[in-house]
């Protein structure tokens, strides 16, 4: 039996920022692109989907980088029922030439020994999808399902067996309630679940390595552990980047009305005083919401 975790991100480039905290090795990516666009008979909406393919690609390639182990990526076509066969064929010779060369490509992209080619069974770069008429019936829904599962089980990083008492740790973190740890506390949630001495710092690197907890080997963010890392994360970080002309700032308790907001929204400068309103919920760990923030580039102070 195998358990997955799904994080489901944006491609929207104002939050591309934030996604980088959680890429990680010990994982899969599916990398969705629109085949609308991909087999467009327009030059410039061609270019700007390889653009955004190779971009996800090479983000993957930097950030979930294993020291020398590289993640797989699935490249996924969408909206299959509104191209034509010849097209998406059209679609795997433009991605196959235009990235075929790039060594996060060669390396990464898992092949599609099941699509549909003119001939019968074809070997393509990625998978096309039918998501609005077939959905999960989909036979390329079904073999995506099939590789992802086949990939799991194959890949000695995400297969890694632990001790017992490392996974109860995991158990414990998920079920809970509890956003942050300090480090004290994680070390005696650790030895509780039965982790001997000297081992606690290796099962939250395991966690980081998973995504379920986010810590850090030094400075003073490393007197914590982000155990729900998105819970704690997206919520405040997203109003500190948001294009607040869009969003608005309804769901921020006297935001508008704090003296600071305009230069916020005009220059985007966050004043301490304008902090502690955007973040009114997260004030008990101001502190370190503060050193993420600064750390992965989303403030500079």
């Amino acid at each position: 039996e195998v358990t997955f975790d799904v994080l489901d991100i944006g491609g929207q480039e104002v939050f591309q920022v934030l996604f980088y905290m959680f890429f990680r090795r010990a994982a899969i990516y599916l990398l969705c692109f629109s085949l609308a666009m991909m087999a467009s008979e327009d030059e410039e909406e061609r270019a700007r989907a390889i653009a955004q393919v190779e971009f996800w690609l090479e983000s993957v390639a930097t950030y979930a980088d294993g020291g020398g182990s590289k993640a797989n990526v699935l490249l996924v076509g969408t909206h299959k029922d509104t191209v034509g066969l010849k097209r998406q064929e059209a679609a795997n010779e433009l991605l196959s030439r235009e990235l075929g060369g790039r060594p996060a490509f060669a390396r990464q992209v898992v092949r599609n020994h099941q699509a549909e080619g003119p001939d019968g069974r074809a070997s393509w770069c990625y998978y096309p999808v039918d998501n609005k008429t077939q959905g999960a019936k989909d036979p390329m829904v079904v073999a995506l399902r099939e590789a992802v599962l086949k990939l799991a089980l194959g890949d000695p990083v995400i297969r890694m067996q632990v001790p017992l008492p490392w996974l109860r740790v995991v158990d414990v973190v998920k079920g809970g309630e509890e956003l942050v740890l300090a480090r004290g506390q994680a070390e005696a949630l650790c030895r509780t679940c039965g982790v001997p001495f000297g081992q606690e710092w290796g099962v939250l690197c395991f966690m980081h390595q998973r995504g379920l907890v986010l810590c850090l080997p030094y400075g003073p963010l490393s007197n914590f552990a982000v155990v729900k890392p998105i819970e704690f994360l997206i919520e405040p970080l997203t109003r500190l980047i948001r294009q607040q002309s869009i969003h608005g700032a309804d769901d921020i308790p006297g935001a508008t009305a704090h003296p600071d907001w305009h230069i916020f929204v005009e220059d985007a400068i966050a004043t301490d005083s304008l902090l502690r309103v955007l973040w009114y919920d997260r004030l008990e760990h101001l502190e370190l919401l503060l050193g993420l923030a600064v750390k992965y580039g989303l403030l500079v102070p």
